[in-house]
C-alpha cells in the first residue's frame, strides 16, 4: 500500500483494488465469543490470550487435547456436524469434503473447468494464478458450497 515502486502482478492489483473500496473500518476490542465470568469461561479466555501470544502451557495443550472430536461423546460431537471446519492442509479439506459428500448418500458429479483451445496456460496454471478456482469441482444435490469471491 506504501510502497515507492508498484508492483504490477495480479495479486498486488487484486489487493489494491480491494483497498480501494475500504469506506470504513472498525476497531474491534472486545472479545465476545468468550463473554461471561464463571470460572470456566475465565480459564478458556486466558487460554486463547496464551495462544494468541505464543505463550502457552502444559495445561493449556491438556485442555484442548479433551476437546478433539474424537474424544467427545457422540451427542456432543453430533452439535459439530454442521460447523465450519479450519484444517491446517488441504488434502484435510480435501478429506473433510469428500466425507461430507458420502454422508449426503446422493449421487456426486465432477465438474471440470473448461479452457478455450489453445489455452494451455489457463490448463497448467495453480491456485494462485487461477485465482483459487480448481480445475474440477465435487458436488452433490445438498451439499454446503462456500462462495469466496462474487461470481
Amino acid at each position: 500500500m506504501y510502497a515507492k515502486t508498484l508492483s504490477s502482478n495480479s495479486i498486488s492489483e487484486d489487493g489494491r483494488t480491494v483497498y480501494s473500496q475500504i469506506q470504513e473500518v472498525y476497531k474491534l476490542d472486545v472479545v465476545q465469543h468468550q463473554a461471561g465470568e464463571s470460572i470456566a469461561q475465565h480459564k478458556f479466555r486466558d487460554l486463547l490470550l496464551r495462544l494468541r501470544d505464543g505463550k502457552s502451557i502444559q495445561l493449556d495443550w491438556k485442555t484442548m487435547m479433551t476437546r478433539l472430536l474424537e474424544h467427545l461423546p457422540a451427542l456432543e460431537r453430533d452439535t459439530f456436524s454442521n460447523a465450519t471446519s479450519i484444517l491446517p492442509k488441504w488434502i484435510d479439506v480435501d478429506n473433510v469434503n469428500i466425507n461430507k459428500l458420502r454422508m449426503l448418500n446422493r449421487p456426486v458429479v465432477k465438474i471440470c473447468a473448461v479452457h478455450k483451445l489453445g489455452e494451455t496456460k489457463a490448463k497448467k496454471a495453480d491456485l494462485d494464478e487461477a485465482k483459487g478456482l480448481e480445475a474440477e469441482i465435487l458436488l452433490a444435490k445438498g451439499a454446503r458450497v462456500m462462495l469466496s469471491a462474487n461470481l
